[in-house]
């Protein structure tokens, strides 16, 4: 009965860790889309390229939420 419930203590740790490093993945996501819609073009800078920019990371920002927010 001991060991089961160290396993699952163990379990649940494992659990929260990987779910608090995904959720910090997806804040940084959130965060570095924000930061590129807020940044206006430089001179150098084409539209194209920010909103390109834009896109793959708001791809990845929707990618970490889906997956901190997946029950396993």
């Amino acid at each position: 009965m001991h060991e089961e419930i160290v396993n699952s203590v163990n379990e649940i740790d494992k659990t929260r860790k990987l779910y608090f490093e995904e959720e910090h993945l997806a804040k940084q996501a959130r965060d570095k889309e924000e930061k590129i819609k807020k940044r206006k073009t430089g001179i150098f800078a084409s539209f194209t390229s920010l909103q390109n920019k834009k896109e793959r990371t708001s791809a990845h920002r929707e990618a970490s939420d889906i997956q901190s927010t997946q029950v396993m």
